[in-house]
């Protein structure tokens, strides 16, 4: 059995009051203002990430994202072909959220950024293995900016080092890696279909927002309770949102709560849609035991 982190003894007793008060929110399209959409809902939670802390968060929890850069080689009797290729990129951030990655002079991607440095970074929200991101509906982040290579050696063998602390599994490759930096110019939460329009952030905002306190170890309590609880996790969620849910995970967690896409068998279709359930809390969790306790203490309360 999955062992929860043991909560710190100062919030405990706010935790049971969450236990015995909170009401989920339900909603087809997650926001991440300080206004929920559902107006419908039974809770309305005060607090939710603003789009830019949504954004750097999003970027800071997530290893990776789908880099795509452009050709501009395509001739003419090629017209059937995208100029535009992508394909998952591993990155480290700085302090100021820009991503760094390394790339082979004999890359695709190396080729076109000699030609054009005009790429964009689209990072999508934490999901299971088995479950492709760009096929459900949840947010996710476009970077879109210049590509600039790294040229000063004590800056490259610094970014170098921090990207092996995060990605150990490019130990044998970092040494043929030039490393390079995207300068976001333009910064977007995309929305799924169905959903009130994009939102753009101002560079200056993303770059000066707060990272979700959470952001950091966000990775680790998603994939422990996706992993571990699974089946408990579909009985939250029948529980609090009395809905009939076969399928569920988390996808996001923050200081103010956490969301789970679930299919849910009350909906008259041939293809089970998704549908977001969120659960707020009703007080800011900045500690991940803390949060895990949260999450652990839901659990056992409906539990036989």
């Amino acid at each position: 059995m999955f062992k929860f982190i043991k909560s710190t003894n100062n919030n405990k007793n706010k935790i049971k009051f969450f236990l015995k008060q909170n009401k989920f929110l339900k909603n087809s399209n997650y926001s991440t203002n300080n206004q929920p959409q559902s107006q419908s809902s039974q809770f309305q939670p005060s607090n939710l990430l603003k789009p830019a802390e949504y954004a750097r968060s999003l970027v800071k929890l997530r290893k990776s994202g789908t880099l795509t850069t452009a050709s501009l080689q395509v001739s003419q009797d090629q017209v059937h072909q995208t100029p535009l290729f992508g394909s998952l990129m591993p990155y480290i951030v700085d302090s100021f959220g820009k991503p760094f990655f390394g790339l082979r002079s004999t890359e695709q991607h190396t080729q076109n950024l000699q030609m054009c440095e005009a790429a964009s970074l689209q990072v999508f929200s934490l999901t299971p293995k088995e479950i492709n991101p760009i096929e459900i509906p949840t947010p996710r982040v476009s970077l879109a900016g210049i590509v600039k290579q790294l040229d000063d050696r004590e800056q490259i063998d610094k970014i170098k080092q921090e990207f092996l602390e995060m990605h150990p599994a490019a130990k044998n490759h970092i040494d043929f890696y030039d490393m390079y930096y995207l300068e976001p110019q333009t910064i977007t939460i995309i929305k799924p279909k169905g959903q009130p329009k994009q939102q753009i952030i101002e560079p200056k905002n993303y770059f000066q927002a707060d990272i979700d306190p959470l952001a950091n170890n966000g990775r680790y309590i998603i994939e422990a309770i996706n992993k571990k609880l699974p089946n408990e996790l579909i009985s939250l969620c029948n529980y609090y949102a009395n809905e009939s849910i076969v399928k569920a995970f988390i996808y996001t967690v923050d200081a103010y709560g956490f969301n789970v896409l679930a299919n849910n068998l009350n909906q008259e279709s041939d293809n089970l849609p998704w549908i977001d359930i969120r659960l707020p809390f009703p007080f800011k969790i900045t500690k991940t035991e803390d949060c895990i306790y949260a999450i652990k203490e839901a659990i056992e309360k409906i539990s036989p």
